[in-house]
């Protein structure tokens, strides 16, 4: 049924209407052995599907895979449902997010250390990450950290799976782990699982479900909203200390030195200062606040008379939406069988936002030009985030640690029409370079660095 698309031209599945992009296989390398397939769903959200063929023969080897998927949906419903109704909590996700997701914890450590994310049988997980075109550049100036607070919400339970942290409880109990980070521009959600559970049963799709959940139906309220709260202002006091994000949020704080930037402690109004229009020059997003903290997300708000809650609800209305969304599965499984479970969990996912422009959106269903801009970061109005009066600057900062460190920032413009050919990369591997010759080299040479 499914049938590569050749050229760039795009084909349409007959059974889910799923269009079918370029086929990607002829572009791996010699050493890739994963198959894949790029699709973009009916509501608009594109996906990339990787078959794990190393995975998947193993698992043949090993009894767990099956030819026909006649017992696949009796999987969803059977051994699964103890580690989802119960109240264990399975530890939770390791958050330490924050801005430019510098603050993830450790994940590029962990993946030095298992490249491959293997279980102690030594068969690959599989995992999924979706990433959503929406950041801390998004924040409203009132309410600043929104898009992070917004993500920790996510994780505290769905209309299909009510229960407090049943996600994070099923993943450890199966022996998966998660986790998530908002960065300026976007937020990314991953996670990994084993192939199949200890009896056999495909834990893999059973994820697959609970993680579709939180782009369709979360809770976003109740008393869990103030814990949560309360990790991010934990967050915020973690970060206080660590000398890279203080030295970020001073970088923040002083890029529009024309006085129009926002700073902590400033009263804003709701309507009309992020627009742009009028006489007022808008401030750079980077400007903003992007960690929040009890301060920016609750106690300014509410002093303010905004409802917190209402504003969150909203946010995730107008940018969680399919078509401002990117999603990759990998498994051990044919690549049919990953489509039809894809399709299958995210094909309800809304095409367009359900609020636009502060108004209910009829079930996400406006195809309209501005429905599909709605939530692209627009930065062409601000240009470069320094001001002209906030560059040539030196700032003296206090570290926590006992050490010194010199920081030469200049700003560039943006690099993305020219991801292709990289000139940031060459750049920085020019000035990084610790050849004979070099600027490092030249450094140690006066005894001026190590």
């Amino acid at each position: 049924n499914f049938t590569a698309a050749r050229g760039g031209e795009e084909q349409v599945d007959d059974i889910d209407d799923v269009i079918l992009g370029p086929d990607l296989n002829p572009t791996r390398s010699k050493m890739d052995k994963k198959l894949y397939r790029h699709i973009t769903l009916p509501n608009g959200l594109k996906c990339v599907l990787i078959c794990d063929t190393v995975a998947m023969r193993q698992r043949k080897l090993d009894g767990y895979y099956h030819d026909s998927d006649d017992d696949d949906e009796s999987d969803d419903d059977d051994g699964d449902n103890d580690c989802v109704d119960g109240k264990e909590n399975g530890g939770g996700r390791n958050t330490n997010e924050g801005e430019d997701g510098d603050d993830e914890k450790d994940d590029d450590d962990d993946d030095d250390d298992d490249d491959d994310e293997e279980d102690d049988d030594g068969l690959r997980k599989a995992a999924t990450a979706l990433l959503v075109n929406v950041g801390s550049y998004h924040d409203p100036p009132y309410l600043q950290g929104l898009a992070h607070f917004l993500e920790h919400m996510l994780f505290l339970g769905t209309e299909s799976y009510p229960v407090e942290n049943a996600y994070d409880a099923f993943l450890s109990k199966c022996g998966g782990d998660d986790n998530a980070y908002t960065d300026m521009e976007h937020t990314l959600y991953h996670y990994c699982i084993p192939q199949d559970g200890s009896s056999g049963e495909k834990t893999v799709w059973k994820a697959l479900e609970m993680f579709s959940a939180f782009f369709k139906c979360p809770l976003l309220g109740g008393e869990m909203a103030e814990r949560e709260l309360n990790a991010v202002e934990s967050e915020f006091e973690l970060n206080k200390k660590d000398d890279e994000c203080r030295l970020s949020q001073v970088m923040s704080a002083t890029c529009g030195m024309d006085e129009n930037a926002p700073i902590m402690g400033k009263k804003y109004e709701k309507e009309g200062d992020e627009s742009g229009s009028g006489e007022k020059k808008p401030f750079h997003p980077f400007a903003k606040f992007a960690w929040g903290n009890m301060n920016s997300l609750k106690t300014e708000p509410e002093s303010n008379g905004v409802n917190v809650m209402e504003e969150l609800r909203q946010f995730y209305h107008a940018h969680y939406y399919a078509r401002n969304m990117r999603l990759v599965v990998l498994a051990g499984y044919e690549l049919d069988e990953i489509q039809r479970r894809v399709v299958q969990h995210f094909r309800d996912v809304p095409a367009n936002p359900r609020i636009l422009n502060g108004e209910a959106n009829s079930n996400g269903s406006n195809d309209s030009e501005n429905s599909l801009n709605a939530t692209i970061t627009n930065l062409h109005p601000y240009k470069l985030p320094f001001h002209p009066t906030s560059l040539a600057k030196l700032y003296r900062i206090l570290p926590v640690r006992h050490h010194h460190t010199l920081t030469l920032t200049w700003q560039i413009p943006s690099v993305s029409p020219h991801h292709r050919s990289k000139p940031a990369d060459y750049l920085a591997h020019l000035i990084g370079h610790e050849a004979s010759g070099s600027i490092l080299a030249a450094l140690k040479e006066r005894g001026w660095a190590t």
